[in-house]
């Protein structure tokens, strides 16, 4: 029998990997941006299956019908992997709103180097029809991440949203003709 190991993370945070023997995570004390730690998403072998996340979840209550920014500071050291943020607004299918769910993985500006620590930052639209806001850090293939101070505020419309493809309301090019 395949021993599983145990994951050892803050409270409140959970790990989660459909391939999770190819991916570690926990709490670093040795590399912080602030603080006394953080915490770390890595690969553990040479060629992982992809993916595995870091995560956690809230009332999107103090945020429905806003702009809302969330930040965190990565450090990372991409091994041919990428990193990225996400943010996840679950909304209220049967609601009669045009605003559909959000969801920003930062898919169109992954990062795929080794940085300092860095801050990067998701803008999203909160519909009033929310129900449930979840967030974290996934890494896909080889390398490894640190995250530390996750902020979430809201912000006016002058602050642009991150995600390009925010405002598409309506399914786009079904037959396939159109170019970039």
């Amino acid at each position: 029998m395949k021993k599983v190991k145990k994951i050892q993370l803050p409270p409140g945070w959970t790990f989660s990997s459909a391939n999770g023997e190819d991916y570690d995570a926990g709490i670093d004390e040795k590399v912080k941006h602030s603080g006394t730690r953080c915490v770390y998403l890595r690969s553990v072998v040479d060629e992982p299956r992809p993916l595995a996340y870091l995560s956690q979840g809230f009332s999107p209550t103090p945020y429905l019908g806003k702009r809302l920014r969330m930040s965190a500071w990565v450090k990372s050291n991409c091994n041919g992997g990428k990193v990225q943020l996400w943010l996840r607004i679950a909304g209220d299918w049967t609601s009669t709103s045009n605003k559909p769910n959000c969801f920003d993985n930062m898919e169109d500006r992954p990062i795929l180097d080794v940085t300092d620590w860095t801050q990067y930052k998701i803008v999203v639209e909160v519909p009033e029809s929310s129900t449930f806001i979840d967030f974290g850090l996934m890494l896909t293939g080889s390398g490894e991440a640190w995250v530390d101070d996750f902020s979430f505020e809201t912000v006016g419309d002058e602050v642009a949203l991150t995600n390009s493809d925010s405002s598409k309301m309506e399914p786009f090019n079904l037959n396939f003709e159109a170019s970039r």
